[in-house]
């Protein structure tokens, strides 16, 4: 590395100290970016002069993008353009320039054009043209500039301004209104997340473009909003700013992502301190949605009314082309408005805003922002209490058993503050961030999304999930299911005590404050409380052991509510986040609520009838005889509920060739959501440890495992498997795959993990990220099962987590029966059915304690212990 190198590197880690430095000293952020950009403006411009002082005639160094704006943070690129005489005179100046950089470790980016190529580019692409319209000259040639100034920016904003504008608009209502966008995220992007950097600068790019209007000043004295309304827009831009700044500086590399683990760091290093009643990242996160949430209404305004106040020829369509709703609305463009404001003080003003959502709902409109607008100033300006009154109790429980609409309407009521006056309980759930690495959204986003997809349950007849909607399509009263969704996270807000425990409580007292009978507030004491029972059912019960179902089912009592806890369950996991439901899991789900259906009306669930089942089958007296030998060799009733006979003689098929050749046989089968991989070999110590090393070498995702040994060796192993990545390999290719490894393993002693590890090497896959908990281990009641003991491990997930798990269960001696795979964002929730050696459950104490260590150190994260801080969090 030459002097030179390692001058310029000393000097870029100057400028980051510096900025450091200022920005922990609590000083502004956007002055803290543009110390960085001075800084990198010194340094490049001194470069320029030493390299290409003899092209300087014919060459120009302009920043462009976010360095253009001086607003560099501490490792984004720094953006620059060289603007060429001619190509060919310069490039080779130009490129001896950039390999300095380069070799300097500075992160670049870059072009090489001539003035007159920049018009075209910037007309192709609007990307591009917001790049350059923030250009900035730092070095070069004055006449390139102002030649680039007058043919490309000058031309650009006469002949296609308006419509970059148009699109900049349009991005804009994409960001704030698109499918799954929300603020409400646990892990927001500060830079390109909804509201937050790249919405702000959309709408000072469209301002810039049709109003001259520079900066947020600007904004504020061309009219058309409010000078308040432009400083929360301003004062959200440079929070986000010194936010981004700061996991900049504390990840030391361009992280945009406040993610969970990273939150009590970074909260801590802004001055956000723990006091008596709040913790330190609890007030970071509450500032971060007070100024999206201002950014949004800020954005809505802007978009409704086409980014500033009501147009000439709009207030004239809106005058002629709207229809008249009651005595104070009008209803235009899906959206109500005032013709004139209402009036009054106390209940009746409250009574008048309720009407205003009733309205919406009858009409399937929205609520125009105006409209919104004056119910946030009336409820900050006048006393009004929404709780005691029966009127407004009647009209809300109204909305709620009302149309297919009714989360859109909740919605509203809840971003207009209104949701929280009629039920102040939930406002504690507003912008609350559950640290348990399961949920992507806030308590109250994630309750408000469960509301609207049982809208679109209700409101679309091709539902991808068609027996949730038959199953909806049951409930005669629908009140208590929206009840209860709306409040069975409402315990999340209380210190201490299980949510669902302290919620019901809690959904008692709302129910009886709202005046409703006794059957509504007992069936919603029910689902509140019992609204984690199915899920965990699902993932932990083995549904064929005898009297299973029957346990679950003496739980939820009667059909009405085993309907509606299943479409709490269902829409409570998929609105956890993305990916979260799969079809493994809807398959979980519905074979309970089928099995659990029949016990309620019949009383028990039919025998198994291996005979009954054989005769019907047509397969010939011979084969039933195998299979009746083949059942008698495995001696387990589980097995002969679970497969069909036909079935059956697969695996005898499997079994024959095994024995034939002495090698490990694999078959794979197609299933609802996933496919059956089914081996057959020696039964072996480690042998479940070995197949699913196989299987994740081959990138094949876990869901389940049946497991079963015969009395004479011989083990059939059934997997659920889903290919883990998004490689176009086939199934049968990967489990061809499968075979070879397995011949390698048998053959050839090769290692297991090797194959495993060897996967991660070959496609360099993004590293798991390092879990906020440590893994947990319980020992589950019982109760759940009459043969075996009951394992649940929760621990961050990762690729070869299960293979891990299963070696340590293999190592302490345990059998394993069954295993159930879960997988919620980026925690595993793995639970096995063991049983020891001999058959028996594990009840010492002592055992069990060694078996909980030994998978705890399984599944603790590579590299050690979790940090400090995020112990902190779980605490």
């Amino acid at each position: 590395m030459t002097p030179r190198i390692n001058s310029i590197k000393q000097r870029v880690s100057d400028i980051h100290a510096v900025g450091l430095r200022r920005h922990r000293g609590g000083e502004d952020a956007r002055r803290v970016v543009q110390g960085i950009s001075d800084g990198m403006d010194g340094l490049l411009r001194a470069m320029f002069t030493e390299d290409l002082l003899a092209v300087g005639d014919r060459v120009a160094l302009l920043a462009v993008g976010g360095y253009g704006r001086r607003e560099l943070c501490p490792h984004s690129d720094v953006d620059l353009m060289f603007l060429c005489e001619d190509l060919d005179s310069a490039g080779e100046a130009v490129e001896r320039f950039l390999r300095t950089l380069w070799d300097s470790g500075i992160d670049l980016g870059h072009s090489v054009r001539t003035p007159s190529e920049c018009l075209r580019f910037m007309k192709d692409d609007d990307v591009t043209a917001a790049t350059l319209l923030e250009s900035r000259f730092l070095a070069g040639s004055e006449k390139l500039m102002r030649r680039f100034q007058e043919k490309s920016l000058n031309r650009y904003t006469k002949l296609h301004g308006e419509k970059f504008a148009s699109k900049k608009l349009a991005g804009l209502r994409k960001s704030i209104e698109g499918e799954g966008r929300t603020i409400f995220v646990t892990e927001p992007h500060i830079k390109e997340g909804a509201c937050c950097m790249r919405d702000v600068q959309h709408i000072l790019w469209i301002e810039r473009l049709r109003r001259q209007a520079t900066d947020f000043e600007s904004i504020a004295h061309h009219g058309g909003f409010s000078f308040e309304d432009v400083r929360n827009l301003e004062n959200a831009y440079t929070f986000f700013l010194r936010v981004r700044c700061e996991l900049h500086f504390l990840n030391n590399l361009r992280q945009d992502i406040l993610e969970l683990e990273s939150q009590v760091d970074v909260a801590r290093n802004l001055g956000y301190e723990d006091d008596g009643e709040t913790r330190g990242v609890e007030k970071l996160m509450s500032e971060y949605y007070r100024h999206a949430r201002n950014v949004l209404a800020f954005s809505k305004y802007y978009i409704e009314t086409k980014s500033r106040g009501t147009r000439f020829l709009e207030k004239l369509r809106h005058r002629f082309l709207s229809s008249k709703v009651g005595s104070s609305l009008s209803l235009h463009g899906g959206r109500l408005y005032f013709t004139r404001e209402p009036t009054g003080s106390g209940e009746v003003l409250a009574e008048r805003i309720i009407d205003l959502f009733l309205e919406a709902q009858r009409r399937d409109a929205n609520l125009s922002q105006s409209v919104c607008q004056w119910i946030r100033r009336t409820l900050s300006e006048v006393s009004i209490d929404f709780s005691r009154s029966e009127t407004i109790d009647r009209a809300f429980l109204s909305l709620l058993a009302g149309r297919a609409n009714t989360g859109r309407i909740l919605t509203l009521l809840n971003e207009t503050g209104v949701l929280g006056r009629i039920i102040p309980e939930f406002s504690k759930l507003n912008c609350l961030v559950t640290f348990d690495g399961h949920h992507q959204f806030t308590a109250d986003e994630h309750t408000l999304r469960m509301l609207r997809e049982l809208d679109r349950i209700e409101s679309q007849p091709d539902y991808p999930e068609s027996e949730l909607r038959e199953v909806f399509e049951r409930i005669p009263d629908r009140l208590p299911l929206r009840l209860a969704v709306l409040l069975h996270d409402i315990g999340k807000s209380a210190n201490g005590g299980r949510h669902d425990a302290v919620g019901t409580e809690a959904a008692v007292v709302i129910c009886e404050r709202l005046g409703l009978d006794e059957r509504t507030i007992h069936t919603v004491e029910f689902l509140v409380y019992r609204h984690l029972a199915m899920f965990r059912a699902s993932e932990r019960m083995d549904f064929n052991e005898e009297g299973a179902i029957s346990k679950f089912a003496q739980l939820v009592k009667n059909r009405e509510q085993l309907d509606m806890l299943y479409l709490l369950t269902y829409i409570d996991i998929k609105c956890v986040g993305a990916g979260t439901w799969t079809a493994w899991k809807g398959a979980q789900l519905s074979e309970l609520y089928q099995k659990t259906s029949i016990h309620l009306e019949t009383g028990e669930l039919p025998a198994e009838d291996l005979g009954a089942a054989l005769s019907a089958s047509g397969i010939d007296t011979e084969d039933q005889e195998r299979i009746r030998e083949h059942c008698h060799l495995i001696d387990n009733p589980a097995y002969p509920r679970e497969h069909i006979p036909e079935r059956m003689l697969d695996h005898l098929a499997m079994i024959d060739a095994f024995i034939k050749t002495g090698s490990a046989q694999v078959g794979v089968d197609e299933t609802v959501g996933s496919h059956q991989v089914t081996f057959c070999a020696r039964d072996r110590a480690h042998l479940f440890a070995d197949l699913t090393g196989v299987l994740v070498s081959e990138g094949l995702n876990i869901l389940g495992a049946r497991l079963y040994s015969r009395s004479d060796g011989v083990a059939l192993d059934c997997f659920q498997v889903v290919p883990a990545d998004k490689l176009r390999v086939t199934i049968e290719k990967r489990v061809n795959n499968v075979r070879k490894k397995l011949e390698q393993i048998e053959k050839q002693g090769v290692e297991v993990s090797e194959l495993v590890l060897e996967r991660s090497r070959r496609y360099r896959f993004r590293p798991a990220r390092r879990p906020l908990f440590p893994p947990r281990v319980v020992f589950l009641d019982d109760d759940l099962s009459s043969k075996c003991t009951v394992i649940e491990v929760d621990a961050g997930d990762r690729p070869g987590l299960l293979h891990e798990l299963a070696t340590a269960i293999a190592d302490c001696g345990l059998d394993l029966r069954t295993a159930k795979v879960s997988t919620m964002i980026d925690r595993a929730r793995d639970v096995f059915h063991v049983t020891d050696g001999e058959g028996r459950k594990i009840t010492d104490d002592a055992r069990r304690a060694q078996i909980k260590e030994s998978l705890e150190r399984a599944a603790e994260f590579p590299g050690g212990s979790l940090r400090r801080s995020r112990e902190s969090i779980a605490n």
